[in-house]
């Protein structure tokens, strides 16, 4: 018998993704593409579903709250608590009036802050 040579076995090398079987690989694969075609599905919806109908409900909150106030400003003094009444029950809205003002410092400031962030049209800046 010989010299002693050196036996190296083979180690198996315990991965998270090392499939050696063909069902093993098939698993993989369909797993794969199967979280791919949800996150492409998913980014999808929200881009062509979510974003638009988040635009259109904040433009329909803008009407409805500059249509209450031009109403505001028709109605007499002794039929706007009834209509506070309303927009409360109907829409969730609040009217506040305030006695002074506002300055237009916070709206110069408020403007600012926007367009650093970047949330104001361009011919605004």
């Amino acid at each position: 018998m010989g010299c002693r040579l050196p036996v190296l076995t083979q180690r198996r090398v315990m991965g998270l993704f090392r499939f050696h079987s063909l069902f093993g690989r098939t698993l993989a694969t369909i797993a794969l593409v199967s979280v791919g075609f949800q996150l492409l599905t998913l980014s999808v919806l929200a881009f062509y579903v979510l974003v638009p109908l988040g635009k259109r409900a904040t433009d329909d909150l803008a009407a409805v709250m500059v249509h209450a106030m031009q109403r505001w400003e028709r109605l007499p003094e002794q039929e706007r608590p009834a209509f506070r009444k309303i927009l409360k029950q109907n829409h969730d809205l609040t009217l506040v009036v305030h006695r002074y003002p506002p300055s237009r410092q916070h709206r110069f400031l408020t403007l600012f802050l926007f367009s650093q962030a970047g949330a104001c049209p361009a011919r605004w800046r």
